[in-house]
């Protein structure tokens, strides 16, 4: 996959960082298509969960630093475990932030199955795109053990995309893993659960100062 940036004239009504660049820019990004088996069997997985997020880096003192999310996108695996996100054009209107990937980072969540994600690359001989990604079911043991840590990374990804208030992107994704937050609780009360539900994602509309809309609400309306 290639990753292409140009450059395009902004009008000075908006915004452009450090106020002096007249210029930002556009991304064109390929389309992408990978495919999710059961690490075991071999048998594809059919309704997986899958999140894209195209989200700008900065330069840091110790590294990139995470930075806007331009973009987030859903799907679910077919009966051949198979996805796709289509071809994008995205601009960055930020010029202290770039698109480092050729990719986006791809999360896949099923239930029962430890999460992949994908944190996108520069070189696309390394991405997503393409492959055929194995995923481990937890076992009956781990399912039973109270000290079990389900679904590691899952909420640290969609971190950027919770604090951005773009979360009713992944409405299908985020329902997902409140039910099964629920049901893992529901059958092990002690056990760690790294999911983000719409009951958490509530506690950032609320408050004096909320940052984003009614998650209760939204949900409520997606539901209906």
């Amino acid at each position: 996959m290639r990753l292409s940036r140009i450059a395009v004239f902004l009008p000075m009504f908006l915004p452009v960082a450090c106020g002096t660049a007249d210029f930002a820019p556009v991304y064109r990004i390929a389309a992408i298509e990978a495919k999710a088996a059961d690490s075991d069997t071999g048998q594809p997985i059919e309704g997986a969960n899958v999140v894209a997020v195209y989200e700008t880096s900065r330069a840091g003192f110790s590294g990139r630093l995470r930075g806007t999310v331009l973009e987030v996108m859903e799907t679910a695996t077919d009966a051949q475990g198979r996805f796709a996100f289509p071809a994008v054009t995205l601009v960055n209107s930020s010029v202290s932030e770039s698109l480092q990937s050729s990719d986006p980072a791809v999360l896949i969540f099923k239930p029962r199955y430890v999460p992949r994600e994908f944190r996108g690359n520069r070189d696309p001989r390394y991405g997503i795109n393409g492959q055929s990604v194995k995923m481990t079911r937890y076992s009956e043991e781990q399912l039973a053990n109270p000290k079990t840590s389900f679904y590691r990374g899952a909420d640290s990804f969609l971190d950027s995309v919770i604090q951005s208030c773009k979360w009713d992107r992944i409405p299908k994704t985020i329902l997902a893993m409140t039910a099964e937050e629920e049901r893992v609780r529901a059958a092990n009360p002690g056990a760690l659960v790294g999911l983000p539900t719409v009951t958490a994602l509530q506690g950032w509309s609320e408050g004096p100062h909320p940052i984003c809309r009614s998650a209760a609400e939204f949900f409520r309306s997606y539901s209906r």
